[in-house]
């Protein structure tokens, strides 16, 4: 078996344990299908650890992906990542989901009715995102970034879909794709 198989099965382990934990915080967000839940988890964590090996290719000493599955109690927001003092959060999207939506990145915003969190990087100009594009089929990956939150935080829009305007913010590749990315310094 391949490394992107076998990560990809972590995930999905990872994906499948985490989903007890999540389902409340879950339905307030509006989201309620369950293999699209499991689904999104595995996308994102898979996109987490394709993202600290690019960070690792080019010398940057990460943390690795947290694979821990905490209660909805004590869920943690930190970011995905750290790179020495950065904090990195990781978005990803597979290609099915690109192609039915544009190429978007979705971060957390309150919740319903405002019951829930923010992805904290939303108000940390200090912080660091990268986007990881997954190609499912073909088992492989775009990634992009790091960027500043600082050049992205201007840029938030609100999502495509509707249904998601109350919970979710929205990057597009559109107005991403020209800023420069940050310099970690070594």
């Amino acid at each position: 078996m391949n490394k992107w198989d076998t990560d990809w099965q972590r995930c999905q382990a990872y994906a499948e344990a985490e989903l007890a934990s999540v389902t409340t915080s879950r339905r307030q967000r509006g989201q309620r299908n369950v293999n699209r839940i499991k689904h999104q988890a595995c996308v994102g964590k898979m996109g987490e650890l394709l993202a600290c090996e690019y960070l690792r290719f080019f010398g940057h000493p990460c943390t690795e992906p947290d694979f821990t599955i905490y209660s909805n109690d004590n869920k943690s927001w930190d970011s995905d990542l750290y790179v020495s003092k950065h904090k990195v959060a990781v978005k990803t999207q597979d290609d099915a989901s690109a192609y039915r939506y544009g190429q978007s990145w979705v971060f957390q915003k309150g919740g319903h009715a405002g019951r829930g969190h923010s992805d904290p990087v939303m108000n940390d100009e200090e912080s660091l995102c990268m986007f990881v594009m997954l190609d499912l089929t073909n088992k492989l990956c775009g990634v992009h970034g790091p960027y500043s939150m600082r050049d992205l935080i201007p840029l938030f829009k609100e999502p495509t879909v509707e249904s998601l305007r109350h919970t979710k913010a929205c990057l597009y590749w559109k107005d991403v794709k020209n800023l420069p990315t940050y310099k970690i310094k070594k």
